[in-house]
């Protein structure tokens, strides 16, 4: 089992950085998941202190899920951002951790 969390929040003004503040009383080291345009996570990615990101261009496979997982050791926080495959992604990952 993961010690990791999982923040999924897709709507534009959805609230996700209000949720980010709550997931960041549990852990500092972020491993940010977005879709291929990663500018669209700027706001979020300001807020975090070093984020490892992840940036992934289609449906993700179980390479892409296992190159992720490893650049994600030592995060103790998984953040999707984007479309379904970033946030399919992002809960592989987690699961993994």
């Amino acid at each position: 089992m993961s010690d990791a969390l999982l923040v999924v929040e897709t709507r534009e003004r959805g609230g996700a950085l209000g949720t980010l503040r709550h997931a960041l009383a549990l852990g500092r080291r972020a491993f940010v998941v977005t879709g291929k345009t990663v500018e669209r996570a700027a706001p979020l990615l300001r807020q975090l202190h070093k984020p490892v990101v992840f940036s992934i261009a289609s449906e993700p496979t179980f390479d892409m899920v296992r190159t992720g997982a490893e650049r994600a050791r030592g995060c103790d926080l998984v953040i999707s951002f984007g479309g379904g495959s970033a946030i399919d992604t992002g809960k592989a990952i987690a699961m993994l951790l």
